[in-house]
């Protein structure tokens, strides 16, 4: 398996869509789908099941593969970004996992600060509920989850 079929995979996955990956990544779908049937092949498991109803369902082996293949792809992006700061560039992508209100009130300023001085980081904001936040940290979707921590009070 290829990189480029671990990146196909992912955005697979996180767009919920074969049409979506490939229009995305700027492939066909036939394309997509054979880089993920080529991973499946090599594995000798089934990773993504597709359901008319419920759309792309990742498997349970899936979803224990998939933690390790955000890992690889965090590592390989770490290559890069040691050899682009030996090259004197700061390059690379932080994924930030956020709730809607923190997103729209709390984060706008800090990332525009954030991308001042580190201009040539990607920052890639991705919304959801405090549960799918702490799940995308868990699973490494995201490398920073902003979160509310429990409050016994409130319960």
């Amino acid at each position: 398996m290829t990189i480029t079929q671990l990146q196909v995979l992912i955005k697979t996955v996180e767009l919920g869509s074969f049409t979506k990956a490939a229009r995305v990544l700027n492939m066909t779908q036939p394309a997509v789908s054979h880089a993920i049937s080529s991973i499946e092949s090599e594995l000798g498991v089934t990773i993504l099941i597709r359901d008319k109803r419920k759309g792309l369902i990742v498997t349970d082996v899936g979803n224990r593969i998939l933690v390790h293949i955000r890992e690889i792809l965090n590592g390989v992006e770490k290559i890069e970004q040691e050899v682009a700061m030996e090259k004197g560039h700061e390059v690379g992508t932080i994924r930030i996992g956020s709730f809607p209100s923190a997103s729209a009130h709390f984060l706008p300023k800090m990332i525009n600060l954030f991308k001042e001085k580190y201009p040539n980081l990607e920052v890639v904001l991705c919304e959801g509920t405090i549960k799918e936040v702490e799940d995308w940290l868990v699973s490494r979707v995201v490398d920073i989850g902003i979160v509310i921590l429990p409050n016994k009070e409130m319960e």
